[in-house]
């Protein structure tokens, strides 16, 4: 696997001239210089990202079950982060950020991606979306505060914020937390338990740092990650365990989602009559890619409705998706599974 970020070590002299701070959330608590700049001075900058445009909002305002919502344009092509919308996370609890459809231009952006220092953080990221899949009712909230204990620097006490009234505002109703206390301490004791274990492979997302030189502090995004892609329907395995799915068909064209790790929505799949067989077209949206790797989308058709784990090795029929789009012409029958080879994007 290559690298996926090169560039430079950022030296102290350059912190000096350039605002790092990453991520805004309040602004009566400040940190000495030496303190602020610990974490960042191991990452790496993304080649040709210094021109990127960021729009910042609130994640709820726009939609997003995410602390931030970061409007992306003029990004790298860079398979990391692409322009649009995606979530965006606050990296320090204690400043404060413009976040009104407010328009940071000239930002770098820095990766995290092998960092020992940021290594509990991106594990947090890594299994978040379990997390939630395990707790339909886990909120960013709940995921933004954990992310918070986290993180070494700025330090950040949960039980301290809650006592001496410098929580973020934003997490708190009438002075009473509008999150779910206990359901932080458990995520953030099962990242410390666990983290020892984690490694970082190309298969899994990162945090990746956006820096203005505007004075204003920008946020944390989660780069796109490998992801399993199926289009929506029916699971093979009622049991658990695998979640591939499949979907019936009655000769009517019809269009369903394609989720990338069981729940990122990246597009579409089409299903339409053409001559005796069926013509299927794969459309990603702005969270979906497909992964730079041959066969990257398997189908199979099915007479009567499939069981067990299904062996996408030998499914008839493959092709290599590139772009944004894909089409393929298959028999006519009464179930098909499309399984994509995909990488999805908060």
């Amino acid at each position: 696997m290559e690298l996926r970020t090169t560039g430079f070590k950022i030296l102290l002299s350059f912190i000096c001239i350039g605002v790092i701070f990453i991520s805004a959330c309040q602004t009566d608590i400040n940190t000495s210089f030496e303190e602020s700049v610990e974490p960042y001075l191991e990452l790496e900058a993304i080649d040709n990202s210094g021109n990127t445009v960021i729009t910042v909002n609130r994640g709820d305002v726009s939609g997003l079950d995410s602390y931030f919502a970061f409007n992306l344009n003029n990004t790298p092509d860079h398979g990391l982060v692409r322009a649009g919308l995606t979530e965006g996370w606050c990296l320090e609890w204690n400043k404060a950020i413009a976040q009104n459809n407010d328009t940071h231009g000239g930002v770098a952006m820095y990766s995290t991606e092998g960092s020992s220092t940021w290594k509990p953080a991106n594990y947090l990221m890594t299994i978040r979306k379990e997390l939630q899949a395990e707790d339909p009712a886990l909120t960013y909230r709940e995921i933004q505060v954990a992310l918070w204990s986290l993180i070494e620097t700025p330090a950040f006490n949960l039980d301290e914020a809650l006592a001496n009234g410098t929580m973020p505002s934003r997490m708190l109703l009438n002075g009473e937390p509008i999150f779910d206390v206990q359901k932080v301490r458990s995520i953030t004791n099962r990242v410390r338990q666990e983290v020892s274990d984690f490694t970082y492979s190309p298969d899994k997302p990162f945090l990746v740092f956006a820096r203005t030189d505007d004075g204003q502090q920008n946020g944390g995004i989660v780069t796109c990650s490998a992801e399993t892609a199926w289009a929506d329907g029916t699971r093979f395995n009622q049991q658990g365990g695998n979640w591939a799915t499949y979907t019936s068909y009655n000769g009517i064209e019809k269009t369903i989602t394609l989720y990338a790790g069981q729940t990122i929505d990246i597009g579409t799949v089409t299903f339409k009559p053409e001559n005796g067989n069926v013509k299927i077209t794969i459309e990603l949206n702005q969270y979906g890619e497909f992964q730079n790797v041959q066969e990257n989308v398997k189908i199979q058709d099915y007479s009567t409705a499939p069981s067990g784990n299904p062996q996408i090795g030998q499914f008839d029929h493959k092709g290599t998706a590139g772009g944004k789009s894909f089409s393929t012409t298959v028999p006519s029958n009464s179930f098909y599974a499309v399984h994509v080879d995909a990488k999805g994007c908060e």
